[in-house]
């Protein structure tokens, strides 16, 4: 009983890797096929249209980062924490003295 179940589970992950392998290759073709395309578009002069493919398939690649750790090295749960945890940062960084001792501040004097 024991033996058909990792057949089955061997005949399945070969059939995955199969599957991932097939939409690997026709994901890699369509865009192959689509800069192709701009590129045509480009060559044709017909900027419109080449800047419009461009932006289209530039915004299907942005990343975008919704968590990020606090300074307590907590990943933050919502918006709210995200936005806090942002402010505290750059609260930081402008409010820091600065590093290079010839820079004036209100605080300090050149040397």
């Amino acid at each position: 009983m024991k033996n058909g179940a990792e057949e089955e589970r061997k005949e399945y992950a070969d059939k995955r890797r199969e599957a991932k392998k097939i939409i690997r290759n026709t994901r890699e073709k369509w865009i192959e096929e689509e800069m192709v395309k701009i590129e045509e578009e480009g060559r044709n002069r017909n900027s419109k249209k080449f800047y419009q493919m461009i932006n289209k398939r530039k915004n299907n690649n942005e990343i975008t980062v919704n968590n990020i750790k606090n300074k307590a090295g907590q990943v933050t749960e919502n918006e709210e924490q995200t936005k806090t945890a942002w402010m505290e940062h750059f609260k930081e960084l402008l409010t820091e003295t600065p590093r290079n001792p010839y820079i004036e501040t209100n605080n300090r004097e050149r040397k």
